[in-house]
């Protein structure tokens, strides 16, 4: 861990605690330090421990994996140490006795929670460091993509073997955006979560649903759709992200998702729309009721094109700046895949933002059924 990690780390937690203990002081009727600081240190435990458990088995050396059980071994011991000892204070404080089945529970409450956060912040350092490592070679694959594209121009070589490359280079940048990591372990984790909190935390097991099929389809190999996505898939996966966001923000958030026409049987280019739905999550206000957040998509079957609009207020926060970077990308991933075929619109307003974009579409039955797949449903 660097310096720099470490400072990170220890804001998390100052931030963390005080949150906790402003918020018990608030609300909690018989605030009691000694207890809220135990609380704490078990929530800590857990969330290090394991995490140091995942670190060994996946991205530490080889001859170190072994490490990762007596570490697993460790947590799951001193979380009972913590709340015996916790349980104990909580005697001498409000002289309530307890039982071996309030000491269990309360350490599956603290695992199910803080393993949740430990599982996935591994998976986001994973994931950054893994983009790393794929930064400097993709950026030189695409670059060698390039020279030959030009190599080719110059010689006059011929139109397809000129369109076959720049297939390459756009596949090789959607993998590159996919950045792949091992999603198997991640989905089975998922759906143990799923089946433990399904009865006792209903609405932890319904986000826990959503994240795991948001995960899945954020990793899809469109390879199957000849690196197509179904446009009934992309609008289920942006009302997955909808509802998530809704879970976070309770009834404040205000986003509207409208379809118009058929989406069913259409194919287009993958996670385009996704692209323009975060930058209403990341730059709009979704909080105003006078001014929700509308999302549209209508398909106009006699043009064969899709149109997908999104308009919001502008979030009026300090230091919050479009780079511009997801839009740049949708261009250069359209202009390729489209050339001058399609339409990406967007207005900055003075208290909205507005993009429309409109692109074709391509019926499903046309693309050789040895390609096409069927889609399949399933958690992990």
């Amino acid at each position: 861990m660097t310096k720099s990690n470490l400072k990170y780390h220890v804001y998390g937690v100052l931030i963390f605690s005080a949150w906790c203990l402003g918020a018990d002081l608030i609300v909690s009727p018989s605030f009691y330090l000694p207890l809220e600081i135990m609380s704490l240190v078990a929530s800590f435990w857990v969330f290090y421990l394991w995490y140091a458990c995942l670190y060994f088995l996946f991205l530490g050396p080889k001859n170190k994996r072994l490490l990762s059980i007596p570490v697993a071994v460790i947590s799951i011991a001193g979380q009972f140490g913590i709340q015996y000892i916790y349980m104990d204070v909580r005697l001498h404080f409000y002289h309530k006795p307890y039982t071996f089945e309030d000491v269990r529970y309360s350490v599956v409450e603290d695992f199910t929670y803080f393993f949740i956060f430990s599982l996935g912040y591994f998976f986001l350092m994973r994931f950054f460091q893994k983009r790393r490592q794929l930064n400097d070679s993709e950026k030189q694959r695409m670059e060698d993509y390039r020279q030959r594209l030009e190599l080719e121009q110059s010689n006059a070589l011929l139109q397809k073997q000129k369109l076959l490359l720049e297939r390459d280079l756009l596949q090789s940048e959607n993998d590159f955006l996919r950045a792949q990591i091992n999603p198997h372990f991640l989905y089975n984790c998922l759906n143990f979560f799923y089946s433990e909190t399904f009865e006792r935390q209903p609405r932890v097991a319904e986000a826990i649903l959503l994240l795991s099929q948001i995960m899945r389809y954020s990793l899809t190999d469109f390879s199957s759709t000849g690196g197509f996505a179904r446009l009934e898939s992309e609008i289920n996966h942006i009302q997955n992200v909808i509802d998530i966001h809704r879970m976070r923000y309770g009834n404040s958030l205000r986003i509207e998702l409208i379809c118009e026409g058929d989406v069913s049987g259409k194919l287009i280019a993958p996670m385009i729309l996704m692209t323009l739905v975060e930058n209403v999550m990341e730059h709009g206000d979704l909080q105003d009721p006078d001014f929700p957040a509308l999302i549209r998509c209508r398909v106009d079957a006699e043009s064969r094109r899709v149109h997908f609009s999104t308009v919001n207020k502008k979030a009026r926060i300090k230091g919050r700046v479009h780079t511009g970077i997801g839009l740049k990308n949708i261009h250069q991933r359209l202009q390729r895949m489209h050339e001058n075929n399609y339409t990406l619109t967007v207005r900055d307003e003075t208290l909205t933002f507005r993009e429309e974009l409109v692109i074709p579409y391509i019926d499903e039955i046309e693309v050789p059924a040895t390609i096409v797949k069927p889609i399949t449903h399933s958690l992990c």
